[in-house]
This record gives C-alpha cells, sequence and structure tokens, in this order.
C-alpha cells in the first residue's frame, strides 16, 4: 500500500494549471507536467518540473529502521533481517541504518553497534 511521504507543488502553480497531468519517473528523478502553466511562451504554453528524490538531504539513522526517530525494541526485526541478507549497503547517498562501521556492509561487525545505540536508547539527530 502506498502513503505519502512528501507533497509536489509547482513553485510558481495557479489555479487550472493541470499540475500533475501527466508523469514521469525515473530512478529518482520526477517529471511533472502541467499543461496549462502561463509562461513567457504564452498562455497556456505548459511547462514541465523535474523533482529530484534528494537522498542526500535525509538524516540517515542508523539502527532505525521503523522511521520513529529513535532506535528500539521495533528496529530489532529490520536490523536482523539487513544482517541476515547480509552484503552491500545501497549506493550513496542512501541510507544504509544498519551499517555501524562505515564500511558500506552489515555483517557481525554491526552488531556491537546496533546493540549498543539499542541499550543506549538510540535517540535520532
Amino acid at each position: 500500500m502506498w502513503t505519502e511521504q512528501h507533497k509536489l507543488t509547482a513553485a510558481d502553480g495557479a489555479a487550472g494549471d493541470v499540475f500533475g497531468g501527466s508523469l514521469a519517473l525515473s530512478g529518482d528523478t520526477a517529471v511533472i507536467g502541467a499543461i496549462f502553466d502561463n509562461t513567457v511562451g504564452g498562455a497556456d504554453a505548459g511547462s514541465a518540473y523535474v523533482f529530484e528524490l534528494g537522498c542526500a538531504a535525509v538524516a540517515c539513522c542508523s539502527g532505525d529502521f521503523d522511521a520513529s526517530g529513535v532506535v528500539s525494541n521495533g528496529d530489532i526485526p529490520g536490523f536482523v533481517a539487513q544482517l541476515i541478507a547480509g552484503g552491500g549497503c545501497p549506493a550513496a547517498p542512501a541510507c544504509c541504518p544498519g551499517d555501524f562501521g562505515g564500511d558500506g556492509l552489515v555483517n557481525g561487525r554491526d552488531v556491537q553497534g546496533f546493540v549498543g545505540k539499542l541499550i543506549a536508547g538510540g535517540a535520532c539527530p
């Protein structure tokens, strides 16, 4: 099931522009059309707005798998699943909450960091 995380709007949007009348997605980029936007090209000339996911602006909180803002018992299943799956983390700037060692991997060396933060009641920045 999809849930809204962020609302995309046109900075210069106006009633009747039909923002969202067309949409294209590729990777972390969305292009949204407003077919009746007034531009220097004329009335109702239309515009396309490009949005980037911007993961680099999102703070990553090591150990916070449920995005609650704190490392708690609710994060244990996520950490265990990532630990069992093993392997590397997504390419930067994606968040990898199981990588406590900073080596780009989730493995046994990350257990101590996760447990330590869990016991300390690890508040996220």
